[in-house]
């Protein structure tokens, strides 16, 4: 198998449920899966234009990818919010989620 499709292949498994989804309010007309870190500067370009792509109908699934200091921790405290999309979101503007314990994938 060539490798993209392969990648393609293995990132299909994820299931949505762990993944933190933002869905267009009109047709879905693509879907990314983007590996994110919460301190990763082109990640927080992107999530800044977040409305932009969700108007164009693309869904955006964020799975946790954190390799930069004190993400795993963020990421986890993001992944243990009520909403995750508000924990996202604060994150994306530099706020630092309270610590949560959860279960998380």
């Amino acid at each position: 198998m060539h490798p993209p499709e392969k990648v393609k292949e293995l990132v299909g498994t994820i299931d949505d449920s762990e993944l933190i989804i933002y869905e267009p309010k009109g047709d879905v007309t693509h879907s990314v899966v983007v590996f994110t870190d919460v301190n990763c500067t082109y990640r927080r370009w992107m999530h800044a234009r977040m409305d932009e792509y969700l108007d164009k109908g693309i869904r955006v699934k964020y799975a946790a990818f954190p390799i930069h200091g004190d993400s795993r921790r963020v990421m986890e405290a993001v992944w243990c919010r009520e909403d995750r999309k508000a924990g996202m979101d604060e994150a994306n503007q530099g706020g630092k989620p309270e610590t949560a314990n959860c279960e998380t994938p």
